[in-house]
């Protein structure tokens, strides 16, 4: 679906990288994978949700994982991030924030809208939410395709 989503930009590449790892797959895990890739010298960018980074001191090596990229907290309507104060002052240093003007729209609710029949449209890409009713994701009615 990410693959959908991101299909009518020409800007983004979609990675397996996560999907692909077998066990366990940490974040540190990932941007490593991505600073072999690309080299030292490469800014590597994470980003999640603002209400994520209130989560980060109990991510997986998090001292590793901040000395090898920079965070975006990406906000939603409704939700307000503080800059990280939060945070150790040298951790708030490599975070920064991102307000999204975007629908107050999670995951979760989307999958309860399809398991209660209603409408999403205008919710997601228009290919992702094709994708979500033709394999009949969410619905309740397991997995099968069409």
């Amino acid at each position: 679906m990410v693959k959908l989503a991101c299909s009518t930009n020409p800007h983004f590449r979609v990675s397996r990288v996560e999907i692909d790892r077998t066990g366990f797959s940490y974040t540190l895990d990932t941007v490593n994978y991505f600073r072999a890739k690309y080299g030292r010298e490469a800014e590597i960018f994470f980003i999640t949700g603002a209400d994520a980074i209130k989560e980060i001191l109990h991510w997986h090596r998090v001292a590793d994982l901040m000395k090898e990229c920079f965070f975006i907290a990406a906000t939603r309507p409704g939700y307000l991030f503080d800059e990280g104060s939060h945070l150790p002052e040298e951790y708030a240093a490599r975070v920064s924030s991102l307000n999204v003007p975007a629908l107050a729209i999670s995951s979760s609710q989307i999958r309860q809208m399809m398991a209660s029949q209603k409408s999403i449209k205008y919710l997601l890409p228009e290919k992702v939410e094709e994708y979500i009713k033709k394999n009949r994701l969410y619905s309740g009615r397991g997995h099968e395709t069409a």
